[in-house]
């Protein structure tokens, strides 16, 4: 990693060769590493190094882009120069706001622990891993992965933003040949991962997995882990959480702001600045994070924006630029209050039903009613009077999620960080009557 000081100077470097009438730089530089298990064995160990700068420039109220991950000064007065020719054959008046210079949240998001979180320290938590399952004549797959991530942009207007990250991702999946259990983990701080406990809640699944009988269609309660609620949330945040969605009137809040569409236990937000969670301080324009209400007590209070968005509805950016471009914000660090029960509690309130563990190819159906489709995987399992008791085989599915959503039996008190579809959600588990099965998934 560079620092502030050398990010920044290199950035400045960059920019000097930009020659539009507004300039912009985004430097990202990465160090990430992979190790990978299949059958109780590392199989692959990799590291991946990269710098790359994103470059924007304005020319006549037009915006043209371009990138290169070699800096050298050809390298880079090409990129410059592509920047700029594009920008003069765009539309004249299309181009995005650009930032301006902002104070940026003190937030802790880099640890000593992951930034030494090396080769060896990967294998140890595999090993971990590997006889955690051994030892009840099981076999190990899965990935641990680490990252450190500084990200630093400046343009004309006085931008000038820095972020130095770190990660830990941990996943496996654990079989016995008749079935399967999953768990992950993740955290900025290595040290906050428990890889033997990721193990053993996986190996336990697996032990349960074995012989599922197949399940008839039908309406089931279901007591939905961590993982699947953060699967629900994850496709409810691409389904309309945005603003851009809200005035294209393809989100599920258009006209229904304030009104109570879910259960009133129900609390969601979008806060990339929560240590719980994975924080960042600014997005991918360079504006600072900040924490937004999306549902509160059931009904949609709010949305996210970026600076397209805000400057067409006359408010301020919420710092949720997102990867699809200017005037598409993204809630990507997503939160859901948890409730007032324990988990054995939740159960005991089931006299029939299933226990989910994750869901696996889910799909949107129609973003504007929230229906989605997919199937289960690693895990299901009958909660026959308050008691796990048996598996079943994965099931297929067709939902409405705002409808689960009504029909919420309970919350758990304790929540989890789960990693769906390139968002961040810290969530508890639910209860959820009438969940709609449509068959087996075999």
């Amino acid at each position: 990693m560079l620092g502030r000081e050398r990010a920044l100077r290199l950035a400045e470097r960059v920019l000097g060769t930009m020659e539009g009438d507004e300039n912009q730089v985004s430097l990202t530089i990465s160090n990430r590493a992979l190790t990978r298990l299949a059958n109780s064995e590392i199989h692959q160990n990799v590291t991946y190094r990269d710098c790359s700068a994103n470059m924007r420039t304005i020319v006549d109220d037009a915006s043209g882009y371009a990138s290169c991950n070699q800096l050298d000064d050809d390298s880079v007065r090409r990129a410059a120069d592509y920047a700029r020719r594009m920008a003069m054959r765009a539309p004249a008046g299309t181009a995005a706001p650009m930032a301006g210079r902002a104070e940026y949240p003190d937030v802790q998001t880099a640890f000593d622990s992951t930034l030494y979180f090396d080769a060896d320290r990967r294998a140890q938590a595999a090993a971990e891993v590997v006889e955690r399952a051994a030892s009840r004549g099981l076999s190990a797959a899965g990935a641990i992965s680490s990252a450190v991530l500084e990200r630093v942009m400046i343009n004309d207007r006085g931008l000038q933003a820095h972020e130095i990250s770190t990660e830990v991702d941990a996943l496996c999946v654990i079989s016995s040949g008749e079935g399967s259990g999953y768990a992950a983990r993740a955290a900025r701080d290595a040290a906050d991962v428990d890889f033997a406990a990721m193990a053993t809640e996986a190996a336990e699944k697996c032990e349960m997995n074995r012989e599922g009988e197949e399940l008839p269609p039908g309406q089931y309660t279901v007591f939905l882990d961590e993982y699947a609620v953060g699967d629900m949330l994850a496709m409810l945040s691409s389904m309309g959480f945005g603003a851009d969605q809200v005035a294209q009137g393809s989100s599920f809040m258009t006209d229904h702001f304030g009104e109570r569409l879910v259960d009133e236990r129900l609390n969601i937000s979008d806060d990339a600045l929560d240590q719980r969670g994975l924080p960042d301080t600014f997005d991918l324009e360079g504006v600072p994070r900040s924490r937004v209400s999306l549902i509160d007590g059931g009904r949609p209070v709010g949305a996210v924006h970026d600076l397209t968005t805000a400057s067409r509805e006359g408010c301020r950016s919420t710092g949720h630029a997102g990867p699809r471009g200017p005037g598409s914000p993204s809630a990507a660090h997503l939160f859901v209050q948890g409730g007032d029960a324990a988990r054995e509690d939740m159960l005991a309130t089931v006299d029939f039903g299933l226990y989910i563990t994750r869901f696996h190819y889910i799909a949107p159906v129609n973003a504007a009613q929230t229906r989605w489709t997919g199937m289960t995987r690693d895990g299901v399992f009958v909660i026959d009077k308050g008691e796990v008791s048996r598996p079943v085989q994965d099931v297929r599915f067709d939902e409405r999620i705002l409808g689960s959503m009504q029909r919420l039996r309970s919350l758990s008190r304790g929540r989890r960080i789960t990693r769906p579809r390139g968002v961040t959600a810290v969530v508890p588990a639910m209860v959820i009557d009438g969940f709609n099965i449509t068959g087996s998934a075999t």
